[in-house]
């Protein structure tokens, strides 16, 4: 059985702050030790339960956080930007599911604990097909384009609120209570619940959630000077001041696209 981890920060346990998070800070290192230990954890149960290979995508900030020796023997480790997929790079058939590890909220869920949509600079909204859209929809939909099922995510409270349709299982880590504070659960109890969430995913006939047939997609930016930037693209249309539109059939075609235009308005 071959699994996945997607494994970003801002929703582990023991997280609750952006000096954690930002490897700048003095408080990076303790972070990184937490969102280490968590990855370790969900991996030792996986090889405990038969599973016998796990590669694992650093998907936080400069996605080169992750240390490998500080993680059990076996795992394989992708590591640095950018990458093509991004959170998602090394996705691919032959998966038996995936896991999103450490996820967080949209940018604009109230109360969402460090809550973005993968640039806090520069995006204030993704929209795909009318629906206000978080890291988490995304990635699943990238997940979904291989045929790879979602079978655990974990992170705060809030994300579990905002998920419509997910039928694999949610670990939550920590309850939001504002953008910067968050109640946290202990470690010791997080890691019960993943082992319990490993279990009931182990036992289940997952299927990958079936794509639209096209993609319309809108970005609000958090300034209009971003807007004019990524509007140098020809394939897009101006929406308004702050957003901008495109249509895509392919959702590979339409990531990256959307990642070109975050690209050219996080310029300013």
């Amino acid at each position: 059985m071959k699994v996945y981890i997607s494994a970003d920060m801002e929703g582990i346990c023991g997280i609750s702050s952006e000096e954690d998070v930002n490897p700048s800070s003095p408080r990076f290192n303790r972070a990184l030790t937490l969102m280490e230990r968590e990855v370790s954890w969900v991996c030792n149960i996986l090889f405990e339960r038969g599973v016998k290979d796990i590669l694992i995508n650093d998907a936080h900030w400069n996605m080169s956080n992750l240390r490998v020796e500080n993680l059990p023997k076996g795992v394989r480790l992708i590591s640095g930007s950018p990458k093509p997929l991004s959170m998602m790079e090394g996705i691919q058939e032959g998966f038996d599911f995936a896991i999103f590890l450490g996820y967080h909220s949209s940018s604009s869920k109230l109360y969402g604990h460090l809550a973005h949509t993968y640039s806090s600079k520069t995006v204030k909204e993704i929209r795909i097909n009318g629906k206000t859209t978080s890291e988490t929809d995304i990635n699943i939909l990238l997940a979904s384009y291989f045929g790879v099922p979602v079978g655990i995510i974990s992170g705060d409270k809030r994300l579990f609120e905002e998920l419509e349709n997910f039928d694999g299982e949610f670990v939550i880590t920590k309850e939001g209570i504002s953008y910067s504070s968050a109640l946290l659960y202990h470690p010791e109890d997080v890691f019960v619940k993943y082992e319990d969430a490993i279990r009931k995913v182990l036992s289940k006939n997952l299927k990958a959630k079936p794509l639209p047939e096209g993609f319309s997609v809108e970005i609000e930016f958090r300034n209009i000077k971003m807007a004019d930037l990524a509007s140098i693209d020809p394939s897009v249309k101006r929406v308004d001041a702050y957003t901008l539109r495109f249509d895509e059939n392919d959702f590979i075609g339409a990531f990256r696209r959307l990642r070109v235009l975050i690209t050219l308005a996080s310029s300013f």
